[in-house]
């Protein structure tokens, strides 16, 4: 009787139609071979990478020109308004006893450099690609616009009765208001309008490892 032979006499392990020795580990079956198929259902990486394909880099989203230059203009109002507001008040009349709108124009002085420093402040984080600092900007813009408007108004009417005898103001401080007010409004809307257009938002919106700063 004979008995039946054994794989190992075959001068090696018997091939199943997979690829795959039988006892043996799964061998990488190459594109075009009968087990390629079965292979790859069997979830091993392909041929060529054994831990699978690298996962692509991701684009870098570059800063748009439009957040550069709202970058100057966040540094450069604040800056324009605190200067001009003390120029403004070299134009006060001179009055006897206490000037109070002199006293009142150092206080503005004041605040407005301690506002610049904070829109400084803020429009670097935004250069820097905080999104938050941005935001910040532009609710603070909001209303600093609606203030601007009112100056405006007020610098007109300081233009119309601007009499230094009765009313403690000069003419030469309606147009200096006046100026500040159209110049600044001005540089706050074309803040906004570059904060939002489309090339800014997809770079505030990236995450921060895509952003080219």
């Amino acid at each position: 009787m004979t008995s039946p032979q054994s794989p190992w006499q075959q001068g090696g392990y018997q091939q199943n139609p997979y690829g795959t020795p039988s006892g043996g580990f799964p061998q990488q079956a190459q594109p075009g071979h009968p087990g390629f198929a079965a292979y790859a259902q069997r979830g091993y990486p392909a041929p060529g990478h054994p831990y699978g394909a690298p996962a692509p880099m991701p684009t870098p989203v570059p800063k748009p020109q439009a957040v550069e230059i709202a970058f100057y203009l966040a540094v450069g109002i604040p800056l324009f308004w605190t200067i001009m507001q003390t120029v403004g008040y070299l134009f006060m009349p001179r009055v006897d006893g206490p000037n109070v709108m002199l006293y009142g124009g150092i206080a503005m002085a004041v605040l407005g450099l301690i506002g610049a420093t904070i829109w400084i402040v803020l429009g670097f984080l935004m250069w820097r690609g905080a999104n938050w600092a941005r935001v910040v900007l532009l609710v603070l813009g909001a209303i600093w616009s609606v203030s601007t408007l009112s100056s405006l108004v007020g610098g007109v009417i300081l233009l119309v009765v601007g009499v230094s005898a009765e009313t403690g103001v000069s003419v030469g401080m309606g147009v200096v208001s006046l100026v500040t007010s159209v110049v600044t409004l001005a540089g706050l809307i074309t803040f906004a309008v570059l904060v939002l257009r489309a090339s800014s938002n997809r770079f505030f919106n990236a995450p921060a490892t895509q952003r080219a700063v």
